[in-house]
C-alpha cells in the first residue's frame, strides 16, 4: 500500500486517533505523578515526554503533535505545578524532531550523523532559549509567585533556574556569581542533559518501540 493510500486509509486513521488517546491518557497520568513524586521529576518528565515519541513512531507526526498538544492544554487545567508542563512540551518538541529525523531514514532519505547531530543541537539550543525567555516572561504564570522580576528585572536568571526546577544547592552556588558565568554554566548543564536525554530516548525507543511495533505487527 502507498503512503498516500495509508494516509487516506479509514481504518488506519482511526487506529491512530485510538493509539494518540490512550498514549495521551498514560502521560497525563505521569505528569500528574510528577507532583505526587516530586523526588523522579526529571525521569518522569522525560519518560512522558518519550511516549510522544512512541505516539510520533506509531502514527505521524501530526497526530503525535496534536496528543502533545491535548496533554499540554490538559495537564495545564490539572495539575497544581505548571511549570512540569512547560518543562514536558520542550521535552517533547526535541522528541518530535528526533523521531521526524528517524521517518525520513526510514523512508530511504540518507542523513549523515553530522548533518543529524547538527539538525539536534540546533533544536535543542533554540528550545533551550526560546524556554529560558518564556520562563521570565511567563514566571507568575507558571509558579504563581509575584515578584518575577520581569525579562529586564533584578534576577531574570533566577527565574529561569527556578522554572526548570534547578535544585536549591545549585542555584546558592551561582547566587554569587556573575552573570555571565551564571549562563554559560546553565548552558553547560543544558548540553550535559542535551546528551543523556538523547542517548537514553535512543535506547527508549530500541527497548520499547520497536516491540510495540512488533506486537502490533503479529496481531
Amino acid at each position: 500500500m502507498s503512503e498516500a493510500k495509508k494516509h487516506n486509509d479509514p481504518g488506519r486513521n482511526v487506529r491512530n486517533i485510538a493509539v494518540a488517546g490512550m498514549v495521551t491518557a498514560l502521560t497525563i497520568v505521569l505528569l500528574y505523578l510528577t507532583v505526587l513524586l516530586q523526588w523522579n521529576t526529571i525521569f518522569l518528565l522525560a519518560l512522558a515526554a518519550y511516549l510522544t515519541g512512541t505516539l510520533c513512531y506509531l502514527t505521524t507526526v501530526p497526530h503525535a503533535a496534536a496528543g502533545m498538544t491535548a496533554t499540554a492544554i490538559l495537564s495545564f487545567l490539572l495539575l497544581p505545578k505548571k511549570t512540569y508542563v512547560f518543562i514536558y512540551l520542550l521535552l517533547s518538541v526535541y522528541v518530535l524532531v528526533f523521531e521526524t529525523i528517524c521517518k525520513q531514514r526510514t523512508k530511504g532519505t540518507p542523513i549523515p550523523a553530522a548533518k543529524e547531530w547538527s539538525v539536534k543541537a540546533a533544536v535543542w539550543h533554540a528550545l533551550a532559549f526560546v524556554g529560558g525567555i518564556l520562563a521570565i516572561l511567563f514566571f507568575q504564570l507558571l509558579t504563581g509567585l509575584d515578584d518575577n522580576g520581569g525579562l529586564f528585572g533584578p534576577d531574570p536568571l533566577s527565574c529561569i533556574t527556578y522554572v526548570f526546577d534547578a535544585p536549591a544547592k545549585f542555584l546558592g552556588f551561582l547566587h554569587d556569581l556573575p552573570d555571565v558565568v551564571k549562563l554559560l554554566i546553565l548552558l553547560a548543564v543544558a548540553d550535559i542533559f542535551w546528551v543523556i536525554f538523547d542517548r537514553a530516548y535512543l535506547y527508549y525507543a530500541r527497548l520499547v518501540n520497536l516491540k510495540i511495533k512488533k506486537i502490533q505487527s503479529d496481531t
